[in-house]
């Protein structure tokens, strides 16, 4: 239920990391930035996905979900991600 809506809390500086590298925003009342990583966590491409269009993050094979407010990440950059695991 918490993904239904999207990133539903904005201006915290958490994002959303999913596998893909495309991405639509139907149903979404707010731009997002969104980031394609590697597998390794590298940053391969950056963009802002608007609402009702659709985005390919070539070559990424994960895809971040960032809100619009804060910095956004530079290609090229490792980023440390956590695995978190719902029991």
């Amino acid at each position: 239920m918490a993904r239904w809506r999207g990133l539903v809390p904005r201006a915290t500086g958490t994002g959303l990391v999913m596998a893909g590298s495309r991405l639509h925003g139907r149903g979404m009342r707010e731009p997002l930035r969104v980031v394609g990583l590697s597998a390794a966590g590298e940053v391969v491409a950056s963009a802002v996905l608007l609402p009702g269009t659709l985005c390919h993050l070539a070559p990424g094979r994960l895809v971040m979900e960032l809100p619009l407010g804060g910095p956004a990440p530079r290609v090229g950059w490792r980023l440390d991600l956590a695995r978190i695991v719902a029991p």
